[in-house]
């Protein structure tokens, strides 16, 4: 199976001619003391990123052999070929390139066709580059996996992303779906892995037969409960795309998937998001969203990182209504955590705390190191119950290899105690 894009012309074909010179023809030029041609095409259509390639060549119209020689100009930086091919009887001159993500915009290639006795006739060809940009507007939330959601992580934490794509889905040459890419701080092994893809089409190649379909969507549906629709859900790698929300409500401001406060609602036909349900709950993540387009043979071209803004979010363990799920992870702190944001800089998190939880750290020998409250509503994205501690005491001096005690106190006043070890 081979992956492309739509069928607009990247490598161009060319315009018929017609049979008789008629002044003012968009597809080729010809003269009536001069009835010599020029194929080529009037306008070509192509996409940053991606190589375009057409020629234009020199036809006699009568059946009397002499020379031709065909000449070009152009405002096109990214062309190449020659600027001119002949005297022959039959000239040909071809131009390629590759234009850059900063080359987008209307190139004129001007022809001029000349024999050996009767004169010259010219023709002009218009390139169009058509500009791919990102998403704009893009948001990042966190909230507890449903248990509706047939598939489960080990923290039981789901990030969604939004963003509008009215912008990059207006151009319908050059947009042919979404990447999401993301770094999940201290675990991810490589700079920006694709998270996720979304493709707007896809070539077929079957019986030696092309077909142009939709991209394939998975049966994976959040519940059984109408407007849940498969075909608004596309399930690739560790994600889930789907776009606009109507068919994640369920009436009366409820929702299969229930957003953080802050997403946009069902109203939002031209949105988009994208359900990772690879994060993990204290470990913060980048992402990035760009823009694809067609296969230059061994990928789809996608809009530039740099044009992609980076947006974080560190998901938290939800907050619990007991104290029994209270933990402190890592235990024993081992020198470093994958979490950690530089090394030397050491992090341990309280998690599952309830809402306004205090938690109190005392040595072995009952000497309060630091007092810790926790804001649920601190962590951009969504509520959380993970409460982070820098290994440092009230005076900001890192403490010391060895046994200590945490108590964790609820608003309504009831506590519970345990102990973690930390080790340099």
């Amino acid at each position: 199976m081979s992956y492309t894009s739509k069928t607009c012309v990247l490598l161009a074909a060319l315009a018929a001619f017609a049979m008789s010179a008629l002044p003012g023809s968009p597809a080729w030029a010809a003269s009536s003391a001069v009835r010599d041609t020029i194929k080529v095409s009037s306008r070509i259509d192509a996409i940053v990123g991606l190589s375009v390639g057409f020629n234009a060549r020199g036809v006699s119209s009568d059946s009397v052999t002499h020379l031709m020689t065909l000449t070009q100009t152009n405002d096109a930086p990214f062309l190449v070929g020659p600027a001119s091919s002949g005297p022959s009887v039959a000239p040909v001159i071809t131009l390629s390139g590759t234009p850059s993500f900063t080359q987008f915009g209307n190139y004129t290639v001007h022809w001029s066709l000349a024999n050996d006795s009767l004169g010259s006739v010219d023709s002009t060809t218009t390139l169009v580059v058509h500009n791919l940009v990102p998403p704009s507007g893009v948001k990042a939330y966190y909230g507890p996996l449903p248990s509706t959601v047939p598939i489960r992580n080990g923290s039981n934490i789901i990030t969604y992303l939004v963003w509008d794509g009215t912008v990059p889905e207006s151009d319908s040459i050059s947009w042919n779906g979404y990447r999401v890419r993301r770094i999940i701080h201290g675990i991810t092994t490589e700079p920006w892995e694709v998270a996720g893809q979304y493709t707007d089409s896809v070539e077929v190649f079957h019986n030696n037969t092309v077909t142009l379909t939709k991209t394939i969507t998975s049966a994976l549906c959040l519940n059984t409960t109408n407007p849940c629709a498969p075909d608004s859900f596309t399930f690739n790698g560790t994600g889930l795309f789907f776009h606009g929300f109507r068919n994640n409500s369920l009436g009366n401001g409820k929702y299969v998937l229930d957003y953080p406060p802050g997403a946009p609602v069902d109203a939002c036909t031209s949105c988009w998001v994208f359900v990772d349900l690879g994060t993990i709950a204290g470990f913060p993540v980048y992402y990035r969203v760009t823009s694809i387009t067609s296969s230059n043979g061994n990928d789809f071209v996608e809009t530039p990182l740099a044009n992609s803004a980076i947006v974080s979010v560190t998901p938290g363990a939800p907050t619990a209504a007991n104290l029994e799920q209270v933990a402190v992870v890592p235990n024993p702190y081992r020198g470093h955590a994958e979490w950690d944001p530089a090394v030397g800089e050491g992090r341990i998190h309280f998690i599952h705390l309830p809402d306004g939880a205090t938690v109190r750290i005392f040595t072995a020998s009952a000497e309060l190191v630091r007092h810790l409250t926790l804001d649920s509503t601190r962590n951009t994205g969504g509520t959380t119950g993970d409460l982070e501690w820098d290994l440092r005491n009230g005076k900001g001096q890192k403490v010391v290899s060895g046994i200590y005690v945490y108590q964790v106190e609820t608003r309504e006043g009831r506590t519970r105690k345990g102990h973690f070890v930390i080790i340099k």
